[in-house]
C-alpha cells in the first residue's frame, strides 16, 4: 500500500517553511517543478512501499526517516519526471526540473555525474536528430549510408557514455552510488565486462537488489547459451496435472529436441504454430522431437490455445516459471535446439533460423 506524505503540514508543524534535519532524517525541499498532483518515490531496492508525495504550486517538502546506510531512491510521476535521489541523513534540494538533488556529498556527486551523462553526447544527438529531420522533411526511408551514420553516432555516443561511468564507478564502487553506475553500464558493456566490473564492487554494490538479479540472469544466460548442455526443466502435463514431466525424459536419447517456450496469450507464438506443426509431422520419424514449454499462462487458456491452433505435440506445463529465470528468457517465443546429447545448437527468437538449421542436419 502506499504511504502518502503531506509534506507541507508536515513543515508546518516545525513552524518553518524549510527543512530542520535530525538524526537518522533526511529533508527533500523542491521547488519550480512543472509537474504537479502526485509523484511517486521509490526505494530502488524494493525494500518498501513508494511513497505518494503531492506537489502543491511547483513544489513540495518530503522527509523521513532513514537508517545508518545511505539508500537509493527514484522519484516519478509515472510520465515525464524521473529523479534519482541518495536517501542520507541531511537537508537536500532539487530546483526545478533539472532532475538534480544536492545538499549532501553523494547526492553532490550524484548530481555532477548526472550533469555530465547528459552533455557527453549532447552534440552526437543533436546530429541524430538533425539526420531524421531530414529524412522526415523529404519524406523517405533511411538510405544505407545515412543508417550507418546513425548507427556510427550510436555506437560513438555509447563509449563515451561508457568512459564516463567507468572512470566515476573507479572511485565509487564502495558506495551506493557504485550501485546506480554499475546499473547505467549494464546496456554498455558485455556480459564479461560487466562480470568484471561487479567483482571490483564493494558488498553494498553486489549485494543492491537490481545489480544481484541482473547478476543471477547474466549467470543464467551463460548456462543457456549456444554450446552449453540443457539445463532440466520441471512440470507437469497440461491434461493432468498429476503426471509429472521432466525435460529429462526426452533429451539425451539419441534424437534432436527442440524447445518451443511460448504462452497463449503470445501472438507470435500462436503465428509459429503452423510452421512447428510442419516440423513436427515432417521429422518427428527423421529424428527430431518437438517439445512446448509452457511459460506465464493459464492451463485453461493453454489448452484452449493448443485445441484450437492443432498441437499435439509434448507439452510440458511450468506453473512456477521456474524455466524463464533457468534460460534467462526475455521475450517469447524463444526457440532452443538441442542436439542428441543435450548441448544447446541455436537459441532464437526467429523460426526461420530454426527451420533451416534443421533442414541442415536432417534433410528437406
Amino acid at each position: 500500500m502506499k504511504k502518502t506524505v503531506y509534506a507541507a503540514v508536515i513543515c508546518l508543524s516545525l513552524w518553518m517553511p524549510g527543512c530542520r534535519t535530525e538524526v537518522r532524517e533526511f529533508c527533500l525541499r523542491a521547488e519550480g517543478l512543472s509537474v504537479q498532483g502526485e509523484i511517486w518515490a521509490y526505494d530502488m531496492a524494493g525494500d518498501e512501499a513508494p511513497d505518494t508525495i503531492r506537489v502543491h504550486e511547483g513544489g513540495f517538502v518530503y522527509r523521513r526517516e532513514v537508517g545508518q546506510e545511505p539508500q537509493l531512491w527514484m522519484l516519478t510521476d509515472g510520465a515525464t519526471m524521473m529523479c534519482y535521489v541518495i536517501a542520507e541523513r541531511g537537508s537536500l534540494h532539487l530546483a526545478g526540473d533539472t532532475g538534480l538533488v544536492t545538499g549532501t556529498a553523494l547526492n553532490d556527486r550524484l548530481a555532477r555525474l548526472l550533469r555530465l551523462y547528459r552533455e557527453v553526447g549532447a552534440d552526437l544527438e543533436e546530429e541524430k536528430s538533425a539526420l531524421l529531420e531530414l529524412v522526415d522533411a523529404h519524406d523517405q526511408e533511411l538510405t544505407p549510408e545515412q543508417a550507418q551514420a546513425l548507427e556510427d553516432l550510436s555506437r560513438e555516443q555509447a563509449q563515451r557514455e561508457e568512459h564516463l561511468l567507468r572512470s566515476f564507478y573507479a572511485e565509487d564502487k564502495t558506495t551506493i552510488l557504485g550501485a546506480l553506475e554499475l546499473i547505467l553500464l549494464q546496456g554498455l558493456v558485455s556480459d564479461e565486462e560487466f562480470a568484471s566490473l561487479y567483482a571490483e564492487g564493494s558488498e553494498t554494490v553486489r549485494r543492491f537488489p537490481p545489480i544481484l538479479r541482473f547478476w543471477e540472469r547474466s549467470a543464467a544466460r551463460e548456462q543457456a547459451t549456444v554450446g552449453s548442455d540443457y539445463v532440466d526443466i520441471r512440470g507437469v502435463h497440461p491434461s493432468d496435472t498429476t503426471q509429472s514431466l521432466c525435460l529429462s525424459d526426452f533429451v539425451g536419447k539419441g534424437t534432436y529436441v527442440l524447445l518451443d517456450f511460448w504462452a497463449s496469450w503470445c501472438a507470435p507464438c500462436r503465428g509459429a504454430m503452423p510452421d512447428l506443426k510442419r516440423l513436427d509431422a515432417t521429422y518427428r520419424d527423421r529424428g527430431l522431437k518437438v517439445i512446448g514449454i509452457v511459460v506465464s499462462d493459464t492451463r485453461e487458456d493453454h489448452l484452449l490455445a493448443a485445441n484450437a491452433l492443432g498441437v499435439t505435440w509434448t507439452q510440458i506445463f511450468d506453473s512456477s516459471n521456474v524455466s524463464v529465470a533457468q534460460y534467462a528468457i526475455e521475450a517469447i517465443p524463444l526457440l532452443l535446439l538441442l542436439d542428441p546429447n543435450g548441448r544447446i545448437l541455436m537459441r532464437t527468437h526467429d523460426k526461420e533460423e530454426v527451420i533451416e538449421k534443421i533442414r541442415q542436419l536432417l534433410g528437406d
